[in-house]
């Protein structure tokens, strides 16, 4: 059986619910969060201020788009985020990694 609560972001967009093979899940990172290890399982750390980390992300600064990527023009990733957030009203950057 499942467990009540995952402990990772899962983007239902992403995914096909017909093939979930939820055993895969439970072994990845904590969205926001980093896991050096091969296994997934510890947390090493937070996600750098200016990238997000989606799950399964095994460095701080990931950038393949899948586990996380840099902070995108026109939003900002504090520490430890999952996602990116918009600038907020009154603000803006057109850099990338703020």
């Amino acid at each position: 059986s499942l467990p009540d609560a995952l402990p990772i972001y899962i983007s239902p967009s992403v995914i096909d619910r017909r093939h979930l093979n939820w055993r895969y899940f439970l072994f990845l990172c904590f969205a926001g969060q980093y896991c050096e290890d091969a296994g997934m399982t510890n947390i090493t750390g937070e996600c750098l201020a200016g990238y997000y980390c989606i799950s399964g992300a095994d460095t701080a600064s990931p950038t393949d788009g899948t586990t996380g990527d840099v902070c995108s023009a026109g939003y900002y990733c504090p520490t430890g985020s999952y996602q990116q957030l918009p600038c907020i009203n009154g603000t803006y950057t057109n850099y990338t990694g703020k």
